[in-house]
């Protein structure tokens, strides 16, 4: 344990000879006639003044201000100032003076220099004019400063440097460095482990002066070696030693500088929607102590992982069985009999699966600029699809535009979509459609993965712009007009706002349960009427009858009409 003592003065605080002392003017003497200062008993001083005749109908500014004398530091003691005006004969200002307590004790700052949270602050009693300093680091350079403390304040510091003397630890210099890309283990050289030492000291750094160091304590130094942990690889690192007896820490031995092994270059060779081909090689001053390597590939997607044990002489190896289109960390590191020695991660991705073909657009409903159609979003694909485009095509050009894009997040379920709505969708502007053409509409589903985008595109919706709406064409009916026994006369009705986009009428006539004629012909567009006759009496028929337009079927009316009952006569005998 180290004892140190220093003889320390303290400046004291400035201290009052007297109450107060008037200064006589040295300057601008021919202003004032008379000066007076009075103290009463309460400590309060009343300064007067008389200016000359000649002076006193000019109003003029003054400033009073008050100046400490005494013993100690007494440079800083002047008190607040004070204008006043005078205008006449004379001017009276009471103030208080500036009075200092006695002295009630020192004060000391203990700072070590080379740690600016270790300050210390101590007291002693006035009568004390030395204090000893106990438990001092050796070979550390100290900063102490000693102020003169009274009731009222502190005196300024009074500061003295110095270094404490080195005791009888000896210094610890360093035997072996082993090297991991992360990892050092050191070992020591014998020393005199009789001397109370308790513990080892580790600093090291990436700086050769050790400014911004680290430190380890070592406990077992004596059964086995100091492991530094986290270390960049491929750095060079400066490591010291010192030993460490209770408070007291010996000199730090000679300083070894060494660098932490590279890591592993890892390539991947080439991939496929469910491969790997990965290939490494090894910094060479690892090459001969890898007695095997661990290989690890984990999705970030899906959690699955693979794990590989490979021997020394491998430096090539192919992964399958992966998911396309999906994220993988690849892992491969190098062991030793006893750690890991070196090892690389990167992050690759197989090949991208092309998202399933997504189904046609279904027509709902069309006017002469608009089309309203439903689509439905992905249920199962290998690949997760980033967004859905709708394309749209005249059938008469090559050129096609998108008119609206949904995140896959934005379609979850089917969506009816009207196209030409003159809107902005995703980012695209949903256009007016030319009334009487032929469009092709698609659904494309876009997949990004790696910055590579891949699409997939439905079959077309073939479309022509007039009104189209089979819910309200709904409303068509069929009636049966007459009827006998061998003849049905049916007749219809379209909703008339219908009437001009009908292309044809399809009549379909048959028995029930049975196969019959089929498509009755010579139906034209204009027709609401028809019959049939040499039917079979007291049988029912299947009417179908299907309205088309050019966007296929705009009205469906199916009904069952049967001919009538043949009436027999019989004859009685009388």
């Amino acid at each position: 344990m180290l004892i140190m003592s220093e003889s320390l003065t303290a400046l004291p605080v400035c201290t009052a000879l007297l109450l107060f002392v008037w200064v006589p003017l040295t300057e601008a003497s021919d202003i004032f006639q008379s000066v007076g200062i009075k103290v009463d008993t309460s400590a309060q001083v009343t300064v007067n003044w008389t200016l000359y005749p000649e002076l006193e109908p000019e109003p003029m500014n003054i400033t009073l201000w008050s100046k400490l004398l005494g013993q100690g530091d007494c440079s800083n003691q002047t008190g607040p100032s004070l204008l006043v005006t005078a205008c006449y004969n004379s001017y009276k200002n009471i103030f208080d003076p500036i009075i200092k307590g006695e002295l009630s004790t020192y004060e000391l700052l203990v700072t070590r220099t080379d740690s600016v949270n270790s300050n210390t602050t101590l007291s002693w009693p006035t009568n004390a004019t030395t204090y000893t300093l106990r438990d001092l680091y050796p070979s550390t350079s100290y900063i102490v400063l000693v102020t003169y403390v009274n009731s009222i304040g502190k005196g300024p510091y009074s500061q003295i440097n110095f270094t404490t003397l080195s005791n009888s630890l000896p210094a610890v210099e360093i035997a072996t460095m082993t090297m991991t890309y992360s990892t050092a283990t050191v070992t020591f050289e014998p020393f005199d482990s009789s001397l109370g030492i308790t513990s080892l000291t580790l600093a090291y750094s990436q700086f050769q002066d050790f400014n911004s160091s680290e430190f380890i304590k070592i406990t077992n130094f004596k059964n086995s070696p100091a492991i530094l942990n986290q270390l960049s690889p491929d750095t060079v690192y400066y490591i010291k030693a010192a030993a460490v007896s209770g408070d007291d820490v010996g000199p730090y031995g000679s300083v070894a500088q060494v660098r932490t092994l590279k890591l592993i270059d890892l390539t991947l060779v080439s991939m496929t929607r469910n491969c790997f081909f990965l290939a490494w090689m090894l910094p060479t001053d690892v090459l001969m102590s890898v007695t095997n390597f661990t290989l690890t590939v984990t999705s970030l997607t899906y959690g699955l992982n693979y794990q590989l044990i490979l021997d020394q002489s491998t430096y090539l190896k192919a992964v399958c069985e992966l998911r396309p289109s999906t994220l993988y960390n690849v892992t491969i590191v190098a062991n030793n009999k006893d750690r890991v020695v070196s090892l690389a991660t990167a992050n690759f991705s197989t090949d991208i699966a092309l998202p399933t073909t997504p189904l046609t657009p279904v027509l709902l409903r069309s006017t002469n600029a608009t089309v309203t159609i439903a689509i439905e979003p992905l249920k199962v694909t290998d690949a997760p699809v980033s967004s859905y485009q709708i394309v749209v095509q005249p059938r008469s050009s090559k050129d096609s535009y998108v008119c609206a894009e949904f995140t896959s997040n934005e379609m979850t379920n089917k969506t009816h979509f009207l196209v030409g709505e003159r809107q902005m969708v995703g980012g695209y502007f949903n256009q007016a459609l030319i009334p009487n053409v032929y469009y092709l509409i698609f659904l494309s589903a876009k997949f990004l993965l790696d910055n590579i985008t891949s699409t997939n595109t439905s079959l077309p919706l073939e479309v022509y712009t007039e009104l189209f709406d089979p819910q309200v064409a709904m409303s068509t009916s069929l009636t049966l007009t007459s009827r006998n026994t061998t003849c049905i006369n049916v007749s219809w009705s379209v909703p008339r706002e219908f009437e001009k986009v009908i292309t044809e009428l399809k009549l379909n006539f048959a028995e029930s349960n049975k196969s019959g004629p089929g498509i009755s012909p010579g139906i034209t567009v204009t027709m609401t009427t028809h019959f049939w006759c040499g039917l079979t009496p007291s049988t029912t028929y299947n009417i179908d009858l299907s309205v088309m337009t050019r966007n296929g079927v705009l009205a469906r009316v199916v009904h069952d009409f049967s001919t009538g009952e043949t009436i027999r006569i019989y004859l009685l005998s009388l």
